[in-house]
């Protein structure tokens, strides 16, 4: 079912972080055709952070094995260069309980094993989406 947005519903900006050119464009793919709308890509730890400090996102879809530095790295490092609450939905072939805890400890709060349904994605999307929800109305709740 494709997602719907009105004028007054916020959007998430959305990153897709994967070495894979394959799973990052299923991903924005699957993201595309239910309504979501993804604002940056990147290949690398490195070309994400270069594209998260220049536009940053709400939320960031990252595969934990990566060439050079992990999604865990990216994660810390994220979380070390803003202020703001960033939502991240870890990804990964490996389902290791080790890499799921080091994942969720550092900032993510979904993490989906590949290959991965699409509505399992989804699924993800939507709690997030509640989550960013209920944070950007308490940010307009205090101003």
């Amino acid at each position: 079912m494709a997602k719907e947005y009105n004028e007054t519903e916020l959007k998430m900006d959305i990153m897709v972080v994967d070495d894979s050119d394959f799973s990052r464009k299923g991903i924005v793919e699957i993201l595309s055709a239910n309504g979501y709308e993804v604002s940056a890509e990147a290949n690398s730890v490195s070309s994400a952070l270069i594209a998260s400090r220049r536009t940053p996102c709400d939320l960031y879809i990252v595969d934990v094995v990566m060439p050079k530095a992990s999604g865990i790295e990216f994660v810390k490092a994220l979380n070390n260069n803003t202020q703001e609450n960033n939502f991240v939905i870890m990804i990964s072939s490996l389902m290791l309980d080790s890499i799921v805890v080091e994942s969720i400890t550092n900032g993510a709060v979904d993490f989906l094993q590949k290959p991965f349904k699409s509505d399992e994605l989804l699924a993800s999307l939507e709690r997030v989406e509640r989550l960013f929800r209920q944070q950007s109305h308490g940010k307009r709740g205090n101003r």
